[in-house]
């Protein structure tokens, strides 16, 4: 999915955020901290808290006219005529009297229930007046001067779902958050809709609690560096050892501790071992002269036109993507770059640009690979891949070996992440020959990146290419896989996996066993994936029309292909 095309809307789910996040709520329990008696059950059928409590307090006050008086010459006569007596329930150790109780005295009677002096003051003046407990009148009155307009909340939402966002792209399942710019912060949003709305009186707190309390919107990128295995055992193991505190004998829990420590430690190793492997092949690679290693993987989408302007939140921005692949021996770089009218991100798109860089980037004296990748699906680990990797070692026999290893999922970070982050995301673009300025000029050390503008007839469609050599699909489960490895000892079409980075390789054959004495003999090519360039969706192309006023050519945005057909949401880049 493109980025920045997401819509903001209200739902029953919002960010949750901490307790007592904002200074006010802070402030508030602190002052409240000495007269706290629980929490309150916010029961929605019974309302307890808002009807109960002042009822139970006023029937521990016994009101009693005032018998004598003792009025001083020099003072006015008091106007309260009752005596007030306060009493608590006590348990009985017998049925004789199940009623007993004890009076006390005002102060005790505060500190027994935890309330002010003007509370118990104010039931103290409804008993002596109407002879019930007071009426809760909050929020009943007519006058809210103050009270903001559903007209006003509206124009609110409205605001905040006229900016664009994006999804998660590794966690779509799991969450619905939208992530806004990183530019951006409820501050900015509040002073933007101050400047669109300047007539409206609204002050920051009421942006910021329709904002939390009614949509699911974070900042910046969706990261997910964390791996979620590790952080579910760290979370596990700290609250049995909360528990342990408590119970130090319960061996049970001793035994379910250790289970998880062992567990964590054995996720970690297997972690730690695809990173070794890489530094191995990255050392065998500087010393040995047929032997190179690459890691490689799609870049975080840019956005065309890139500024920092108000418009800039409002509108849909073309995505600008970029391929990566990382020369581990010595750090080059290589980077294919393309607008999303150009092509998509899906397998034949990898595939074409390891096979252009193989063919054209990687020195004739190299014969074996070694490649390090994510487990992206419709990316990296697909039947396209696994193809391609066999015609360039059985076929073309361009390489006596290739061996593709792949990480444990959430341990993906690798050089690739570390060369996105050398580049200025927040760079002033308008045209695509601006951001590949913007590459070349990230690094000067060890070398430059290079940089290749992808042109439409560079993208070919391997995947039909290759479905009269192969099997029609992958014979074995991809999912699981860790290590792969394509040798021309092997026969045509023979795939070594397994699902662990060490131990016994199964073999299978994607090749179609008819097609065995005649593969080396296909000299057939494979033609281009796109016979036109793909289109935006018309809502884009509107969005595009206003923002082209910040760019250097506008001719270009204004050749841009789009057709009404196209969802907004833009295209699914996964092709497996």
């Amino acid at each position: 999915m493109a980025d920045y095309d997401a819509v903001p809307v209200v739902t029953d789910k919002p960010k949750k955020r901490k307790i007592n996040g904002s200074k006010q709520d802070q402030a508030k329990k602190q002052k409240l901290s000495s007269h706290i008696t629980g929490p309150d059950c916010k029961c929605k059928r019974l309302k307890c808290f808002e009807t109960v409590k002042d009822s139970y307090l006023a029937t521990l006050i016994i009101v009693t006219e005032t018998n004598r008086r003792r009025p001083r010459l020099e003072e006015p006569k008091s106007e309260n005529n009752n005596s007030y007596h306060y009493k608590v329930f006590l348990k009985s150790t017998n049925d004789v009297d199940p009623d007993a109780f004890a009076y006390v005295c005002f102060q005790a009677f505060l500190s027994i229930f935890g309330i002010k002096k003007g509370r118990l003051e104010t039931i103290k003046k409804s008993l002596a007046t109407t002879g019930l407990p007071p009426v809760d009148g909050r929020g009943k009155h007519a006058s809210h001067p103050h009270k903001m307009s559903d007209e006003l909340r509206q124009r609110i939402r409205d605001h905040i779902s006229s900016f664009r966002g994006r999804k998660s792209h590794y966690s779509q399942e799991k969450t619905r958050r939208l992530y806004l710019p990183e530019e951006l912060n409820i501050s900015k949003m509040f002073d933007l809709f101050k400047e669109r709305y300047p007539d409206d009186k609204l002050v920051y707190e009421s942006y910021r609690l329709i904002f939390n309390n009614e949509f699911n919107i974070g900042f910046g990128y969706p990261r997910t560096d964390t791996c979620s295995a590790c952080d579910q055992f760290l979370v596990k193991i700290a609250n049995a050892t909360k528990i342990l505190t408590v119970d130090p004998a319960n061996e049970a829990l001793q035994q379910d501790v250790k289970q998880l420590k062992f567990q964590r430690d054995l996720h970690q190793r297997k972690a730690d071992t695809f990173y070794r492997r890489k530094r191995d092949a990255k050392r065998r690679a500087k010393t040995t002269p047929h032997l190179e290693a690459f890691t490689f993987d799609y870049q975080k989408n840019l956005n065309l036109p890139n500024k920092s302007t108000n418009d800039f939140y409002y509108h849909r921005k073309l995505s600008y993507q970029s391929f990566n692949i990382h020369k581990l021996s010595t750090d080059d770089v290589f980077i294919y770059c393309y607008n999303e009218t150009v092509a998509r991100k899906g397998s034949d798109e990898v595939a074409s640009f390891l096979y252009d860089h193989f063919i054209k980037n990687v020195s004739e004296e190299v014969t074996h690979l070694e490649l390090f990748c994510d487990s992206c699906a419709g990316q990296n680990k697909n039947y396209t891949l696994i193809r391609i990797f066999d015609f360039l070692v059985h076929h073309q026999r361009r390489f006596q070996s290739i061996r593709v290893t792949f990480p444990e999922r959430g341990h993906s970070y690798m050089e690739c992440d570390r060369d996105m982050g050398l580049v200025n995301a927040k760079a002033s673009a308008s045209v695509p020959s601006d951001w590949v300025t913007i590459f070349k000029a990230a690094r000067k050390s060890p070398a430059p990146y290079y940089v290749t503008e992808v042109r439409q007839d560079m993208v070919k469609n391997f995947s039909e290419f290759l479905r009269s050599l192969y099997k029609k699909g992958c014979p074995f489960p991809t999912r699981p896989i860790r290590d792969m490895i394509f040798d021309q000892g092997e026969g045509p079409g023979t795939v070594s996996h397994r699902e662990s980075w060490n131990g016994i390789l199964d073999k299978t054959s994607i090749i179609i066993p008819t097609r065995k004495n005649n593969f080396k003999r296909c000299t057939a090519a494979p033609s281009g994936l796109y016979k036109q360039r793909l289109c935006i969706s018309a809502a884009k192309y509107k969005d595009l029309q206003v923002l082209k006023k910040f760019s250097t050519d506008q001719a270009f945005y204004d050749a841009l292909p789009y057709d009404d057909k196209v969802p907004d949401e833009g295209h699914d880049d996964a092709e497996l």
